[in-house]
Parts: C-alpha cells; sequence; structure tokens
C-alpha cells in the first residue's frame, strides 16, 4: 500500500504538494532528474521524511486536512499556501544525490521541516504587533513621553501625550488606562486560534488551568516577596489575566461561541446590576470594596479595593470573551471585506455605549473598579485596534516586515512584562549611557535620551531571544 494512503489526508492532494516541492520544474517536469518515475520517488521521499523528520509528517497532515474540521479560515495552513510560500521556497534544497537513497535528491537536515513548521504554524502578524505596541507602553513609551514633557515645558502636545500615558484619577478613560485591557482582550482573540487546535476538551481545559495557576504564582512574584502572610497582595495584573482566560475559555469550550456571547452577557449584567444596587461608584463605598474586603485575602491595592480583585475578574472574563468573539470572527467570516467592515463598526457601537451613553444615565466609566461602562469602552477601542492592525500588518503588502519591531515584543510579551518589572532598565540605561548621553545632548534632553535608550535595550534584549528562538510561555 502505498506509504500516501496511511495518512488521513486526500491522497491526489499529497502527490501535488510533493511534486511541487521535488521537481526542479514543476510546470512541466514529470520525472526528477537521476531517472525514477515522480510517483514512486515521491513516495520514496516521504519514507525518508517520515524517517528524519517525523514531526514533518504531522505538519504536512495537519496542512492537507480539511479545512471544516481544523476551524481555521480557509486561508490558514493550505496545502496552497505552502508551496507557494517564500519560507517553503526559500528552504526547498535540492542537491546532488546522497544519503535519501532518492536518485538526484538530497536534503539537508531540517531544510524542509523549518518550511512547513513556518507556512503551518504562522501567527496573526497584526495580533502580535498589536500586543508589542501594547507592552511597548509599560516598557518605556510612559517614561519618554513623561521625558518629552519635561525637555518642553510650554509645549501643550507634550503635556497633552504625558496626561494621557498616566491613569485617571477615578472617572474617564485615558491611554494608559487601556493597556491591561488591551491585553486582556488579545489573550481572548489569540485564545480562539489555540483553542481550535486542541483535540479535546479536557486537554484544552487543563491548558487553560495551568495556564492561569502558572500566571498568578508569577503575578505574585512581581508583586513582592511571597510571604503568604497578611502584608501580602495575592491580586495581581497577571493573576487577573490567568483567570479571565480560564473563565472565558471554559465558556467557549462549553458551549462555542453562543455560550462566549451569552458568558459575556450575563457577567456584564451581573457586575452592572450589582454595582448599582449595591452601592455607590466611590472608593470606600463601591461593591468592589465591600467584596474585596470580605473575600480576598492579603493586602489591598488601593486600601479599600483592589483594581485586580474579585468583581474586577468577573468584569475581565466579559472583556476576554469579547476579544474571543472578535476572533471567531476573524476566523468564520464569509470574505475579507466583511471582516473589514464588520470590525469597526461593533467597536464604535460598543464605545460609544460605554463612553458617551451609559455615563450619560449615570454609570460613569470607571477603570479601577471595572464598570460595565469601561468594559464596552475598552472592548470598542480594542476592536477598532485589531481592525486597523489586520489592514496594516496582514493586509498590507510589506505589512509583517513593517511590524516586525512590534512582533519581536508581542511575541514574548511575558517575558517582556516580567523582565521590566523585575529589572530597573532606567537604574540599567543609566549606567551604561549617562556618560554618552552628558556628551551628546542639551542638558533639558538628556531625559528623554535615556527613556529613548532604556526602550532601545529592552528591544535588544526581546530581539535576542527571539533571534535564538527563546519565547516564554505560561
Amino acid at each position: 500500500m502505498s506509504l500516501f494512503r496511511s495518512f488521513a489526508v486526500p491522497t491526489h492532494r499529497f502527490r501535488a504538494v510533493m511534486l511541487h516541492a521535488f521537481s526542479r520544474d514543476p510546470a512541466t517536469a514529470q520525472t526528477i532528474p537521476g531517472g525514477g518515475n515522480a510517483w514512486s520517488t515521491a513516495n520514496a521521499a516521504v519514507r525518508f521524511l517520515f524517517k528524519e523528520f517525523f514531526i514533518l509528517t504531522v505538519d504536512w497532515e495537519r496542512a492537507a486536512a480539511p479545512q471544516e474540521k481544523r476551524g481555521a479560515s480557509s486561508a490558514d495552513f493550505a496545502p496552497a499556501s505552502i508551496i507557494n510560500s517564500a519560507s517553503f521556497r526559500k528552504e526547498r534544497r535540492l542537491l546532488p544525490a546522497a544519503r535519501t537513497g532518492v536518485p538526484g535528491l538530497v536534503f539537508r537536515r531540517g531544510a524542509v521541516y523549518t518550511a512547513a513548521v513556518n507556512a503551518t504554524t504562522s501567527r496573526l502578524a497584526s495580533l502580535d504587533a498589536l500586543r508589542g505596541l501594547d507592552m511597548l507602553c509599560i516598557a518605556g513609551l510612559d517614561a519618554l513621553a513623561f521625558a518629552l514633557a519635561e525637555a518642553n515645558p510650554g509645549s501643550g502636545w507634550a503635556h497633552a501625550l504625558a496626561e494621557q500615558f498616566s491613569h485617571s484619577p477615578w472617572e474617564g478613560l485615558r491611554l494608559y488606562d487601556l493597556i491591561f485591557p488591551l491585553f486582556t482582550f488579545l489573550a481572548g482573540v489569540s485564545m480562539s486560534f489555540s483553542l481550535a487546535r486542541r483535540k479535546t476538551r479536557r486537554e484544552a481545559a487543563w491548558r487553560l488551568a495551568r495556564r492561569a495557576a502558572a500566571l498568578i504564582a508569577l503575578g505574585w512574584a512581581v508583586n513582592g516577596a511571597v510571604t503568604l502572610d497578611a502584608g501580602m497582595r495575592c491580586a495581581s495584573v497577571l493573576g487577573l489575566i490567568g483567570l479571565s482566560c480560564f473563565g472565558g475559555g471554559l465558556a467557549y469550550l462549553l458551549a462555542g461561541w453562543r455560550g462566549a456571547l451569552a458568558g459575556a452577557a450575563l457577567a456584564l449584567a451581573f457586575v452592572g446590576i450589582g454595582q448599582c444596587l449595591y452601592g455607590d461608584f466611590t472608593p470606600e463605598g463601591c461593591l468592589n470594596a465591600r467584596i474585596d474586603q470580605a473575600l480576598l485575602p492579603g493586602r489591598l491595592h488601593s486600601g479599600s479595593y483592589d483594581p485586580e480583585g474579585v468583581l474586577c475578574v468577573v468584569s475581565s472574563i466579559a472583556l476576554n470573551l469579547l476579544g474571543l468573539l472578535s476572533g471567531c470572527w476573524l476566523r468564520h467570516a464569509a470574505g475579507p471585506t466583511q471582516r473589514a467592515l464588520a470590525l469597526p463598526l461593533a467597536g464604535g457601537a460598543l464605545f460609544c455605549l460605554g463612553y458617551l451613553v451609559l455615563p450619560q444615565l449615570g454609570y460613569p466609566c470607571v477603570k479601577n473598579i471595572w464598570t460595565v461602562s469601561f468594559v464596552l469602552a475598552s472592548a470598542g477601542i480594542s476592536i477598532a485596534l485589531l481592525a486597523l492592525f489586520r489592514l496594516l500588518a496582514d493586509a498590507a503588502p510589506l505589512g509583517a516586515k513593517a511590524t516586525f519591531p512590534l512582533r519581536v515584543i508581542g511575541m514574548n510579551a511575558l517575558a517582556c512584562y516580567l523582565v521590566t518589572h523585575l529589572i530597573d532598565f532606567g537604574a540599567l540605561t543609566h549606567r551604561l549611557f549617562a556618560g554618552v548621553c552628558r556628551l551628546l545632548a542639551p542638558a533639558e534632553w538628556q531625559g528623554a535620551a535615556l527613556a529613548a535608550a532604556s526602550i532601545l535595550l529592552v528591544w535588544a534584549l526581546m530581539a535576542s531571544l527571539h533571534r535564538h528562538g527563546v519565547f516564554f510561555r505560561a
């Protein structure tokens, strides 16, 4: 029996891919130089690849599987996209006969495997780029904005920019308030793709639980000493993201996109009704403060409440589910025009509802307690940014290359967050570059120069990890 028939994939599609990959002249050649029928030669080549690169057979099987079984769009992992990809053409090698046992054909170890992996496990450049920009805002762009305002004391735009890189005192919405909501939203978008690749619900649920536990532990480490006493803060940004992914992922696994939509609506209704009926919108009298003081052990970040407290986790689950639904739309929408038009419209509607309508009805937009109005406004802006980056990074001819500096950070966002919170890059940059900045920059611009050097230092570290293939995953 032919080796091709042992795979659960269409034989003719495999044959077309293999002939395209191994022929010197794919348009006309029926045999490979050195003799032998093309079909038998391709079979021999696959036998060699199965022996030398076992995991390659999995990638090819996944590439040629019917798209309705893979849960991906028609452009993802299709054989045509593999054989036409630049990475495949670059990695293909046709050399003199050697240990393959196939006349006229030899492979450099790892070459074809690398091409298959690049073609079949491609990531959304827009998702990585937007995540990278989000992390860059807390990895140095905020310090640069304040340094520019200090260097331009009479400049209105510099002070307006610096104001956007600080949190709202209580009510209102600024750029800096969107950093972690955007990351929570993007985690939901990413889950819509990753959960579709899991074989069973149990495997996916176990993966979500392990990830949540790991992020909670890392959040404790970022908060400070893990003393496990009354002075330790248990809530954290990483813990909030982990719990929101766990809750949102379970809703999606149990009931699909309809369950995700229902879960988001129920979470928002629970938070909104509770905050309106059982408290006010002050730091001491809000429902969040009452629940955190009763249920959350350890120290609270803001005294009477915690911005990553119990009720904030429920709100973040709703935001994560909205991101998951957006990812499902990207995967299953009929065409690029439908995808491009629907996301900005949905984002604009959610933003208007959360930022304009609900505050006029007496329900303020407060980031510190994650009110429903804040969640909807954040989701609207996040959806609009996702649509914009889809056009810039995915649809534009050179979008992936142009956004590469951002994707270097976005693909290693967890590592970037950890190193910038555990290492004082400001002090490190001052020690390394203070003398150079003093010589080259005017006195009033030295702070901005050091802030820019700190950003470059963080990026260089992330680029080094990227170059060596080191990616931190919880």
